[in-house]
């Protein structure tokens, strides 16, 4: 699957008529979705949606204030992603918890993780299923 990125937003220039644009070229050259990292004005996103048959990629972050899931598929976006997040969130928990090593503290950031045992049965799982 081939998802085609549209900057603009990300790196503060805006231009809804540019991202349509290149979501457009992108279809035409053979992308299977097209994601606008940064787009969270409800009313672009539409207009994004209604330009494109491409599904629309929504990516949300962590943390209060972004629009419900509700709001988001409303505006016709097929896929909710994260990015980077879980990638950062787990980077964050390592680098957290080495500081505490490296500084004698408590090593709290390991009092919530899982067991080697829960992440093998996990995989298991999920490639018994596939």
């Amino acid at each position: 699957m081939l998802t085609a990125r549209a900057d603009q937003y990300l790196w503060g220039r805006p231009d809804l008529a540019e991202v349509i644009r290149r979501a457009q070229a992108f279809e035409a050259a053979g992308a299977n979705a097209i994601m606008v990292p940064g787009l969270s004005d409800l009313v672009a996103l539409k207009s994004l949606c209604d330009a494109v048959s491409l599904p629309v990629v929504v990516l949300i972050g962590a943390g209060p204030g972004g629009p419900a899931r509700e709001r988001l598929a409303a505006t016709g976006a097929k896929r909710i992603g994260v990015g980077g997040a879980m990638v950062r969130a787990a980077l964050s928990a390592f680098v957290s918890t080495a500081r505490d090593l490296i500084e004698g503290r408590e090593l709290d950031g390991l009092r919530g993780a899982m067991s080697g045992r829960e992440i093998t049965e996990i995989f298991q799982r999920r490639l018994a299923s596939s």
